[in-house]
Order: C-alpha cells, then structure tokens, then sequence
C-alpha cells in the first residue's frame, strides 16, 4: 500500500511539473528596430535657405513627423524600437549614393546602440529615401562601381512612393543639388543602378513591399501616378513578385498643395486606420492583412497592361521601338547615353538605335508593371 502511495505521489509530481513547465510565460517578441528614411528636402521660401540652407533639416517634433506624421507613434505603439534618418542631418544635399553609404554608417553606429553588431533594421523610405536603401544594399559608391555588404544591416524593406526609375517630377526641376539630377528619368545613376547586378537590380534578395500611389494622371491617363512618380517607377515588380506592390488612394505628399485635389500623402499617416501604417504593420509583424490592402500589380489596370524602359547604347542619337513609339533621350551628359520611355505597351518588340546614321536592330521585351533596363553593348 505504501509503494502504490508512493508512486501515486511520483505520479502527481511530475503532473505538476509539467503542467508547471507549460505555464510558464514566453519570453516577449524582439522586434526589429525601424528606420524611417525621408526623401528629397527642398526649401520652400527664401527665408527657407536663409534660415536653413539648400537641405531644410526636418523641425517636427518628433523629427519624423514632418514626413511621416504619426507612423512613429504607430510603430512605437505596436512594440517597435523607431529611429529616424533625416537625409539633411546625415548626407545634406550629397548625392544619393553618398546617402547610401551615410546610411551604412547610421545603421552601424545607431542600431548597434540599441541591438548588437548583429541586429538587423526594417526600413521604412518615403520617396528618395528608398533610393538611398537601395543604393546601400547594393554597396554603391561615387565612381558608380559597386561594393556590396556581405551582410547588409537589413531585414525587410518598405517603400512609399519611391521613383525607382525616376520622377517626372523631378525632369522639370532645376539641378539644385546632385539628387534632383539622380532622380530623373534616365539618368545615369538610375540606369547603373537597375543594372549593377549582371543586369538587375534584385536587392540582395531583401524582402520588399512597395506602396504606390494613384491619385493623379500621369499626363491624360488618369490615375496613373502620386503627381511626382509613376505606378510604373514606384512598382517593386523589378525586384518582387506583383503581390509586393500595392496600389493605394494616395498622392505623393501633401506638400503638393492643390494639385490632386487635395488627396491624403501615401506617407502622411494620421493614425492606425491609414492605409500605408496597415500595410507597414501588417509586413513588418509578418501577417498577411497587407496582401488585402489596396491592389496588386497584377490587379492595377496600368501596371497590369504597361511598362516603361530604359536603354543604351553607345553613339546612339535617337531610339524608337515597336509601333513607331520614339524614347526620350537624357538630358544628363552622361557617358552611358541612356533612351527612356515613361509608359508604352507590355510587349515583345524591337529597338531601333540610330548610331551614325546607321539604324541598329535589338529584340527586347517590355514587361509589364515595371521597367526594363537594357545597356546594348557597342
């Protein structure tokens, strides 16, 4: 009687231990530290420059807001770390690969500050700002050649409203500082830039959604851009599949005044109903609500049925494709000599280069819902 006693009372003990050992809190979820980028800072008044110079650094409080409104107070709330890189503090008015190096630096100093030299960031870039992301993971340096990071400081990325192959913008913009100049259609920072990986850009394989805004015309097409970039230039369809592009109701930035109709930024968030701080939570905390937001590429009327192009070729003077269609050719003297087209038809064609009188044939392939980007070799 006393073993069977004894062993009921083994019996329960280990019960409780387990049912103790199941009871036991769970250490909280580490997330990663988010790093806000905001894009081009202009000044917009003389008393701007006066006061401030040609990069106006942000005055919000907290610094962030100026670009991003409450998408720091989103983050914090839903358990982020939050840090913010002001271009005018970090790289004022320099070219964006000099940012992108500018970034490595605040990645390695600030994150590790608040992580360990191993902690990876999320980043969050409105505009330029994912520009400078990409120039970053892609280890791109003044000279236009490429040095990229074994390990990138990088987990996942977003970008709202990022010109990826440039701002229409920005064309008619005079070159106040090196990025304005960047950031136009075909330039040669763009093209080195969509190519540096044997062709492409695939941003080390970074998971990547992108925010694209449709709350103005791209010229008589309606809804076909944010007033600054197009749906073609903000699609992440270069480097993701068409679910990683999201198409929202917004237009570019508030600061673009009446133009649109006074639709709200794609990054001036106003609280947790906004649809940009649904989809950054969503992808950052790893749920699938984002794929719901807005809509895909593939769902997009435009980016479902176009694409846009860049391409060059040495000595070429003009370039026309498919139907008659002729490429825009930049006005940056740059040595690469880049054609660019904003907008034409999805589809396999062929590109007509006249080089010295000379009409040179190539076959190419328009993709749809992003750009492609060729450098025919002499």
């Amino acid at each position: 009687m006393r073993r069977r006693n004894l062993a009921l009372t083994l019996i329960y003990a280990c019960v409780s231990t387990l049912v103790l050992q199941a009871q036991s809190p769970q250490p909280p979820e580490v997330r990663p530290p988010v790093v806000l980028l905001n894009g081009l800072q202009l000044p917009l008044s003389l008393g701007d420059i006066l006061r401030y110079g040609i990069c106006p650094v942000s005055q919000s409080t907290p610094p962030s807001r100026n670009t991003f409104g409450e998408l720091e107070s989103v983050l914090k709330a839903a358990g982020h770390e939050v840090l913010f890189f002001d271009n005018c503090v970090h790289c004022p008015g320099k070219s964006i690969e000099e940012c992108g190096q500018a970034l490595g630096k605040f990645l390695d100093e600030s994150v590790t500050a608040i992580g360990t030299v191993q902690t990876k960031a999320d980043l969050v870039a409105h505009s330029m700002g994912g520009l400078i992301a990409r120039a970053y993971l892609a280890g791109m340096q003044t000279d236009r050649t490429f040095a990229p990071l074994e390990k990138p400081r990088v987990g996942k990325v977003v970008m709202l409203g990022t010109p990826n192959f440039g701002s229409f913008w920005a064309a008619g913009l005079p070159a106040l500082t090196p990025q304005v100049v960047e950031m136009a259609p075909g330039s040669d920072f763009l093209f080195n830039l969509a190519t540096w990986n044997n062709g492409k850009d695939d941003m080390r394989g970074v998971d990547v959604l992108s925010i694209a805004g449709n709350a103005c015309p791209l010229g008589t097409l309606e809804a076909a851009s944010d007033g600054v970039v197009s749906l073609m230039s903000a699609s992440a369809n270069f480097a993701a599949e068409p679910e990683k592009t999201r198409v929202l109701p917004y237009r570019h930035t508030e600061a673009l005044g009446a133009i649109c109709g006074g639709k709200p930024g794609i990054a001036s968030v106003d609280g947790p109903a906004h649809l940009s701080a649904q989809a950054v939570l969503s992808f950052l905390g790893g749920t699938d609500e984002w794929k719901t937001i807005g809509q895909a590429a593939n769902e997009d009327f435009y980016l479902l049925r176009y694409g846009a192009g860049m391409a060059a070729h040495a000595g070429a003077s003009r370039l026309i494709s498919g139907a008659g269609i002729e490429w825009t050719r930049s006005q940056e003297p740059n040595p690469l000599n880049v054609f660019y087209t904003q907008m034409v038809p999805s589809e396999a064609t062929d590109l007509w280069f006249e080089v010295g009188g000379l009409w040179l044939r190539y076959d190419a392939v328009i993709p749809v819902g992003t750009t492609l980007a060729i450098n025919v070799k002499k």
